[in-house]
């Protein structure tokens, strides 16, 4: 997610402010959980990137290296 669109999705957060606020959660906490909740999106983002990759890129021939 680029930097710019974080605060309009914060905005659509309201309980999740509310609850830093009353410091019913530890921010680095919330931040811990975003992070290991966005795991498995990025995995399926990441896996069809490179199944297109690898669908529509041009063949290697085979004695070549990378």
């Amino acid at each position: 997610m680029r930097f710019v669109a974080m605060p309009l999705q914060m905005l659509g957060r309201p309980i999740l402010n509310k609850q830093t606020d009353f410091k019913f959660f530890c921010p680095s906490s919330l931040a811990l959980v975003n992070t290991l909740a966005d795991i498995p999106f990025s995995f399926s983002r990441i896996l069809m990137f490179n199944i297109v990759i690898r669908v529509y890129s041009p063949e290697i021939p085979s004695g070549s290296t990378i």
